[in-house]
C-alpha cells in the first residue's frame, strides 16, 4: 500500500452554532478563490458568501496545492452514532469547531471519542473570537484536558491550533497575531492529516457509507475507494447482506467540486466518489472487482427497533389544515422516503391505507413525520412500539446497547431510572474529569422518552447513545402512562371559564380559542381513568345583575406537547393526528 499524495480526507466536527457552516463557506470560497488564480476584494467578498452554503452536504471538495480536499459532514447528535462512525471511517483527520465563548460542550465527546479510537489526526479551530466575551485561550486548555479524559494519544494531543473570525474568513496562528486568510488553515490540514492509502493499480474494493438517490441513476453509492480505481462501464461484484454477491455495472462514477457533485472519468484509491447503477445497494456493502481478495465483511444500518402505523387523517377536522391527505399521497411519499432513507423500514398494514414504518429510534421517525408535516400531509400515527419476533415459542422484542455519558453526581439516578425502563447493566467507568460511562442493554420499548428524561436528569449535559443489539426475552408488556386523559365530550372552541374549572383535574394541553372535537385529548389527568369534560363551555349569565357578568378568570398556560412528546404519551388506544399546523392527541373512536 502506498500514500495517495494529492488526497486529503477529513471530518468536520462541531456542537450546533459553533461556527461550522460559515468555516466551510470560507474555505470552499477561499480554496475556488486559489483554484482560479483570483485575490477577493472587500466588494466582492460579502457577495459571494451570500451564495455559499447554508446546508452541508455529506460531501463537499477543496483544492489546495494540487491537492483535492475532501471534507465530510458528521453529525454531532449522538443520536445518528451510525452515521457519525461512517463518516470517520472515509476520514484521515478531524477539524474540531469549537465556539471561543462557550468552549467545548458535551455532545462534542461522543463523535471526539469516535475519532480518537480511530487514531484520526486532529486540527482544532477556536472560533469566534471576535465575539464579546471570547476566551481564547482558556478554551483550548480545555480541549486539552477533554482530549485527555477521552484517552487521546500523545501525537492527538499535540494538535495544531487555529484561531478564526469565520464569517469574515479570518485566521490567526495566534489569538493576538496578525490577521490570515483561510489558505493558512488549507496548509495546516496539507501538513498535518495524512494522506490515505491505497493503490491505484490494484484490484477495486469500496465500502459504501452513504446512499443517495439520483432520478436517472436511481440509487447512487457513496463512499471512499479503499483500493485500485473505479470508472464508468466497469463491471463490479456488489456483496451483499443476503446472499451471493451479484455483478452489476457502474453507470457512472461522480466527484465532488465544491458542493456540487460532477461527473468524472474514474475515482482513484483514497478519493471520495459517488457510483451509479448499482441496483438495491445499501449501507456498508462492498463494490470491488471479480479478482479482489476477500473476505468481504459488510457493515450496513443498524436495524430497526421501533415501529408506527402512520395511516391518513380521519378525525373530524381532516382536510382542514392541509393539502395532502390522500392514503395515495401518503403510500408515494413513504415510498420515495426509502428510496434515499436506507435506514428506514415500510410496509402495508393490516387496515388498507395505513403503513407501518420501521426505525432506529423515536427521534428518527420524529424527523420523518416532521418533515412530511412541513410539506402538507395529515395523518394519524400510532405510538411507537418495539419491534417482536418468536423464537422456539418464545416472544423476543428488539433491544439496545446504551452508552450514557454524564457527570458523575447524576450518574446513581440515570442508572436507577435506566433500571426501571427494564436496563442491565453492563459496565460502570469514571474519569478524573468528574464524568461517568455508564453501559446498558435496554429493551426497545424502554428507550421510548428516555432522551428527554435523561436530559432531564443530567441538567442537559449528558450524552445518550444507543445502538441496536440483538432481541431479548419479553417479560412484560411495554409500560404505559398510568395517568388517565381529559377527552372534550363535543366539538367547539375552549373558553377561559372552562378551562379554569378544569385546571384542578389536571394539565391542560389547549389555550383560550383553540378548536376541539368530540374524543380529542385536551389535558393529562391527575389520577387514573379517562374523564369526558365540557372544555367549551361559557358561563351562564347571572340573573341578580342586570348588566353582562363575566367573572374573573385565571388561565395557567398550558403544557404545549411537541412532536415527540405527543408519540411518547399516548396510549395503545390513542393516536396523534399531524397536520401542517397542529399536533393534537385523540382516542382512537372519534365522531
Amino acid at each position: 500500500m502506498t500514500q495517495i499524495r494529492n488526497v486529503r480526507n477529513l471530518a468536520v466536527l462541531a456542537h450546533v452554532d459553533h461556527g461550522k457552516t460559515s468555516l466551510l463557506d470560507s474555505l470552499l470560497w477561499q480554496s475556488a478563490r486559489i483554484e482560479l488564480g483570483q485575490s477577493p476584494t472587500e466588494t466582492d467578498a460579502e457577495e459571494d458568501r451570500l451564495k455559499a452554503i447554508s446546508l452541508m452536504p455529506k460531501v463537499a471538495s477543496a483544492h489546495h496545492r494540487d491537492t483535492r480536499i475532501h471534507l465530510l459532514d458528521a453529525p454531532e447528535h449522538a443520536y445518528f452514532g451510525g452515521e457519525i462512525e461512517r463518516a470517520l471511517s472515509m476520514s484521515d483527520g478531524v477539524i474540531l469547531v469549537v465556539d471561543a465563548c462557550e468552549g467545548p460542550v458535551p455532545p462534542t465527546r461522543y463523535p471526539l471519542r469516535a475519532a480518537i479510537r480511530q487514531g484520526l489526526a486532529l486540527i482544532v479551530v477556536v472560533n469566534k473570537i471576535d465575539q464579546p466575551g471570547a476566551r481564547p485561550l482558556e478554551v483550548l486548555t480545555e480541549v486539552r484536558s477533554l482530549l485527555s479524559d477521552l484517552g487521546a494519544t500523545e501525537a492527538q494531543r499535540a494538535f495544531p491550533a487555529l484561531f478564526t473570525n469565520a464569517r469574515r474568513g479570518i485566521v490567526r496562528l495566534r489569538p493576538d497575531g496578525p490577521d490570515g486568510t483561510m489558505e493558512t488553515l488549507l496548509d495546516v490540514i496539507l501538513e498535518h492529516v495524512p494522506a490515505p492509502q491505497g493503490d491505484a493499480e490494484g484490484p477495486l474494493r469500496m465500502r459504501v457509507s452513504h446512499v443517495d438517490y439520483d432520478p436517472f441513476f436511481g440509487r447512487v453509492a457513496i463512499g471512499r475507494v479503499e483500493n485500485g480505481t473505479v470508472h464508468a462501464g466497469q463491471t463490479v461484484m456488489h456483496h451483499r447482506f443476503d446472499g451471493e454477491p451479484v455483478a452489476g455495472k457502474v453507470a457512472q462514477v461522480f466527484g465532488y467540486r465544491g458542493t456540487n457533485r460532477c461527473e468524472t472519468e474514474a475515482g482513484l484509491a483514497g478519493e471520495i466518489v459517488a457510483v451509479g447503477g448499482i441496483e438495491a445497494v445499501r449501507l456498508g456493502e462492498m463494490l470491488a472487482v471479480p479478482e479482489a481478495a476477500g473476505p468481504f465483511h459488510p457493515e450496513g444500518a443498524e436495524e430497526p427497533s421501533l415501529a408506527i402505523t402512520i395511516a391518513p387523517n380521519d378525525s373530524p377536522m381532516a382536510g382542514q389544515e392541509g393539502d395532502k391527505v390522500a392514503a395515495s399521497e401518503l403510500r408515494e411519499r413513504l415510498w420515495n422516503e426509502l428510496l434515499a432513507n436506507v435506514a428506514l423500514r415500510v410496509d402495508n398494514a393490516e387496515q388498507e391505507g395505513s403503513f407501518v414504518v420501521s426505525g432506529r429510534s423515536d427521534l428518527q421517525l420524529s424527523i420523518l413525520l416532521e418533515m412530511m408535516r412541513r410539506e402538507g400531509h395529515e395523518m394519524s400515527v400510532s405510538r411507537p412500539e418495539p419491534i417482536r419476533q418468536t423464537l422456539e415459542g418464545a416472544v423476543q422484542e428488539a433491544c439496545e446497547r446504551v452508552v450514557a455519558d454524564c457527570p458523575a453526581v447524576f450518574a446513581a439516578v440515570v442508572a436507577q431510572k435506566i433500571e426501571a425502563r427494564g436496563g442491565e447493566a453492563a459496565g460502570q467507568e469514571e474519569y478524573p474529569s468528574g464524568w461517568a460511562r455508564l453501559e446498558f442493554r435496554v429493551p426497545a420499548r424502554g428507550m421510548i422518552g428516555l432522551r428527554s428524561e435523561f436530559l432531564s436528569d443530567t441538567r442537559g449535559r449528558g450524552i445518550l447513545n444507543h445502538r441496536f443489539d440483538g432481541f431479548m426475552a419479553l417479560d412484560a408488556e411495554p409500560p404505559q402512562r398510568d395517568t388517565g386523559a381529559l377527552v372534550a365530550d363535543r366539538a367547539g372552541r375552549c373558553t377561559d371559564w372552562a378551562i379554569d374549572h378544569l385546571q384542578p383535574r389536571g394539565t391542560l394541553f389547549v389555550q383560550p380559542g383553540d378548536p376541539v372535537y368530540e374524543g380529542m385529548i385536551v389535558g393529562e389527568r391527575n389520577g387514573p381513568g379517562d374523564v369526558p369534560v365540557n372544555i367549551v363551555r361559557e358561563p351562564a349569565a347571572d340573573s341578580r345583575d342586570p348588566r353582562d357578568f363575566r367573572p374573573v378568570v385565571r388561565v395557567i398556560p398550558s403544557r404545549g406537547l411537541g412532536l415527540s412528546e405527543a408519540l411518547e404519551f399516548i396510549r395503545g388506544d390513542e393516536r396523534v393526528e399531524i397536520t401542517p399546523r397542529a399536533v393534537r392527541m385523540r382516542k382512537d373512536s372519534t365522531s
